[in-house]
């Protein structure tokens, strides 16, 4: 299926919360989730709010990040009501502190499933975004098939092995492969090598591939 869009998502967030926002977008990476953040430090200008509007419109999911510093920014709460108001993206609300929706959020957010990171981890957020995105249900749907060809379904640590084929797939392909190597069956080998062997860190394994 082609994909229509430029971007997977869209990052709204406060500059303030980089931090777990950075590790939001490293899983994202790895699951090869393509995403669009914003991280101009003075923002301004009439080609700064057109850049924003057409990375919103151009994504398959907005992702709200919640806290108390984005609910006292200038930019996000612009950023959701343009959301909205497009219809275009599936909205996903994450909050990351303890600090209560304002009231004009509770209202713009009553009919979506509004997540909060102490009951909902970051990465089932990125899990619930891959399957928001057709483009990444597919990949995940065929990166599946592959290994449970290798048998993987049937150990304790085959979401494990699924992440790091992912991540292996994504930096580790390279085309010198291609005439004599299956790459993805190969890397799925080597994951399931792992397990076997009870190695919990990527680089151990993977290191054999390079």
């Amino acid at each position: 299926m082609k994909n229509s869009k430029k971007y997977d998502v869209f990052v709204s967030y406060s500059r303030k919360d980089s931090e777990i926002v950075d590790r939001i977008c490293q899983i994202m990476a790895q699951k090869q989730i393509r995403y669009y953040r914003d991280t101009t430090e003075i923002p301004g200008g009439s080609f700064f709010f057109e850049e924003l509007a057409e990375a919103i419109t151009d994504s398959y999911v907005f992702l709200y990040i919640g806290s108390i510093n984005s609910y006292t920014s200038i930019y996000t709460p612009k950023e959701v009501s343009f959301a909205i108001a497009e219809k275009k993206n599936t909205i996903i609300p994450f909050l990351i502190d303890k600090e209560p929706l304002p009231r004009n959020l509770r209202l713009a957010f009553s009919d979506l499933n509004v997540r909060n990171i102490e009951e909902h981890t970051i990465e089932t957020l990125v899990d619930d975004i891959v399957d928001s995105v057709p483009r990444l249900k597919d990949i995940s749907s065929n990166n599946e098939d592959i290994l449970d060809i290798n048998g993987l379904s049937y150990f304790p640590h085959y979401r494990e092995a699924l992440a790091n084929y992912e991540y292996a797939e994504r930096y580790f392909y390279d085309d010198r492969y291609d005439d004599t190597i299956n790459m993805r069956m190969a890397v799925a080998a080597n994951a399931k090598y792992s397990i076997m062997r009870g190695f919990k860190s990527r680089g151990e394994w993977l290191f054999s591939l390079v």
